[in-house]
């Protein structure tokens, strides 16, 4: 299963509809925009080892950033190359709900960051963020993509109460 797939997964029930108002690029990372969001990868990356999507508005349907984490958590399941290692907790940062899933794909570690907020008017945006479970990949790029997740969230919220 490649990471487009699990994606989906992670998804769920949600439905990526439209581009991602999403923040400039950072120094040393690039842009694409794709069907389901924002594709964030730093430039000096292997290729596929790191990875930060951020969808455009979802759907909240009704439920809060936790719990449609934990939906959509709940929805990865093992099979075509997939196997759970660790199934994070869903933690509340204010409005911002965040979850860690540890994966192996086709026996590869990869650790998986999803992070959802609402916007208003029922709509929610996720950021999920792909990484090489390696120790120097993890040391390397997560503090960027944490940084990343942070300024849309800034964004996002800015002069919202």
């Amino acid at each position: 299963m490649n990471r487009k797939l699990l994606i989906a997964a992670l998804s769920g029930a949600l439905l990526f509809a439209q581009n991602a108002l999403a923040i400039d690029t950072p120094q040393g990372w690039k842009a694409t925009t794709a069907s389901d969001g924002t594709v964030y990868t730093p430039t000096d990356a292997k290729e596929n080892s790191v990875s930060l999507v951020i969808s455009p508005p979802l759907p909240d349907e009704g439920k809060t950033a936790a719990q449609l984490l934990e939906k959509a958590s709940q929805g990865i399941t093992e099979g075509e190359g997939v196997k759970i290692v660790k199934r994070g907790k869903v933690t509340q940062k204010g409005k911002r709900a965040e979850t860690v899933i540890e994966v192996e794909i086709a026996g590869s570690p990869v650790r998986v960051t999803y992070a959802a907020y609402p916007l208003g008017k029922g709509n929610m945006r996720a950021v999920i963020v792909f990484m090489d479970g390696d120790a120097q990949t993890l040391k390397r790029y997560e503090k960027a993509a944490n940084d990343i997740i942070d300024a849309q969230y800034a964004e996002d919220t800015a002069g919202k109460k």
